[in-house]
């Protein structure tokens, strides 16, 4: 039970969201997964567009947000008898306008409450620790945290992101899928970074660091219309044809493996006959 109920959490199964794992890979796979998730709950996209702005403003807003809860929880204990009149009196009379403007920033300020604590909890505890400084409920500044340490945005990060591009190849055992989700990873990166490839980069990344085998599928791509402008190539259609050459190179290993192991049976059906012929004839099997 205790298995089943981390695998839905990391999933974001059920009511928990998705957990976010601190593994190489783990942030970027977590990213989408978690917009998804908080989406779905209507979350509005408080957590990543600056709404309420800076941290300052998060500060004065949610203040005022919790000062104006506190007005109307008094107007609400003088409306029912609790509490003096003077505390009746203190207590202001708004406009319909200033009355929608409270509801408006509350509505805001709750919301980004109530996704702070889900991004908060789908954190693990050696990440969780590290957010104290991050004002409670502002999801905003928590979602970009997590991006900045996780996606490499200082030019550190983004010279170790080059270098990573420039060093792109793919590797014997790997598929042509496994290393296009490597090549758009790092693409993302980049672009977060606001380096993004240019589309002649990427077309070379993508096509001219595959393995020698491939040159035959790179050679057809390129004599084609599909790589002639590459800020417009279909890479859904060049994705379609490289795996339709993987699968043909599949067919023909296994024709392959069918053949050797009908030639084994056949020579090992020879050489039994051969053994049984020399019983019957009271001589040895000739060397042949």
């Amino acid at each position: 039970m205790s298995l089943n109920s981390d695998k839905e959490r990391a999933q974001g199964g059920g009511n928990s969201p998705p957990r976010l794992q601190t593994q190489p890979g783990g942030y970027v796979a977590w990213r989408p997964r978690m917009s998804v998730w908080l989406t779905q709950r209507g979350a509005k996209d408080v957590h990543v567009k600056p709404t309420l702005g800076t941290e300052q403003v998060w500060k004065d807003v949610s203040a005022r947000v919790s000062l104006c809860q506190d007005e109307a929880f008094a107007r609400a204990l003088a409306d029912t008898g609790v509490g003096s009149s003077s505390s009746t009196q203190a207590t202001p009379v708004l406009s319909p306008e200033a009355k929608d403007t409270r509801r408006e920033l509350t509505t805001a300020v709750e919301r980004s409450a109530k996704v702070y604590g889900w991004i908060y909890s789908a954190l693990p505890e050696e990440l969780a620790v590290q957010v104290a400084h991050i004002p409670t409920g502002w999801a905003f500044g928590l979602w970009q945290w997590l991006e900045r340490k996780f996606q490499s945005t200082e030019a550190d990060g983004v010279w170790e992101l080059m270098a990573e591009w420039t060093a792109l190849s793919q590797t014997s055992d790997e598929s042509f899928d496994a290393y296009v989700a490597r090549v758009n990873r790092l693409s993302a990166l980049l672009e977060h970074a606001k380096e993004k490839p240019s589309p002649q980069a990427y077309a070379f990344a993508m096509l001219g660091k595959l393995q020698p085998r491939y040159k035959q599928v790179v050679l057809a791509l390129k004599a084609s219309d599909l790589l002639k402008e590459p800020k417009s190539i279909d890479w859904s259609r060049v994705v379609e044809n490289v795996n339709d050459f993987e699968r043909g190179e599949r067919r023909q290993a296994l024709a392959s493996d069918d053949a050797e192991v009908a030639a084994a049976t056949v020579a090992s059906q020879r050489g039994s006959k051969q053994r049984g012929w020399s019983k019957v004839v009271g001589t040895k099997p000739s060397a042949s």
